[in-house]
């Protein structure tokens, strides 16, 4: 492992995305980034695969002091907004999830950027994930209105009225939907992965 501690770590620079793997089995990767006193940065360690979980600490540029951390739960992004006192380089620890002592989950692919911390609409949610950074309604973590035209909680689409009829599927009705026989347990486990990806523990 060639970045297996603060004294291997690999140096990376701002605005850029780096691919990595972290095995279960007490794997440790380690990266080293300059930062400039007084600006606020992001620094975001994101998942690649429904199982990948990981671990993401923040130390000083003696590689021992612990500045900032993020520990979330699968497929979670990690994410720490820190504002360093002093300019030079600091480090990252990067390692398994084990929140729930899992070990059997597999490799977890996942890359890692840190860039300067922008908000352009103050509301909490960087431009680096926010879909709109220009209106603070709109974000991961907003509520979607059906029917409005917008897209105000990021999914790609405007929630749907639920009495208006699908345009693609006009013949569609509750007991059809009710009566369904396909299975439920992926669309069950896909709902599950993606309430933890907007779980408010990934707010700042």
């Amino acid at each position: 492992d060639i970045n297996r501690d603060a004294a291997h770590a690999t140096p990376i620079a701002l605005n850029r995305s780096y691919g990595a793997n972290i095995f279960p089995q007490g794997d440790l990767d380690w990266f080293k980034v300059n930062l400039v006193a007084g600006q606020t940065y992001e620094v975001v360690v994101d998942h690649q695969c429904a199982t990948c979980g990981t671990e993401t600490h923040l130390y000083g540029s003696d590689g021992v002091t612990e500045v900032g951390e993020r520990n979330n739960f699968y497929q979670s992004a990690n994410r720490i907004k820190f504002k360093p006192v002093n300019s030079g380089s600091y480090f990252i620890k990067v390692g398994y999830q084990t929140i729930d002592n899992r070990q059997d989950w597999g490799v977890s692919t996942y890359w890692i950027n840190v860039h300067p911390y922008v908000d352009s609409d103050g509301d909490e949610v960087s431009s680096w994930i926010d879909c709109n950074d220009q209106r603070a309604d709109i974000s991961l973590w907003g509520d979607d209105i059906p029917g409005d035209g917008l897209d105000q909680n990021c999914t790609g689409a405007d929630m749907p009225l639920a009495n208006v009829a699908d345009a693609f599927e006009p013949g569609d009705n509750s007991a059809a939907t009710t009566t369904s026989t396909l299975p439920l347990a992926p669309y069950r486990q896909e709902q599950m992965f993606y309430l933890l990806r907007r779980w408010p523990e990934d707010k700042f």
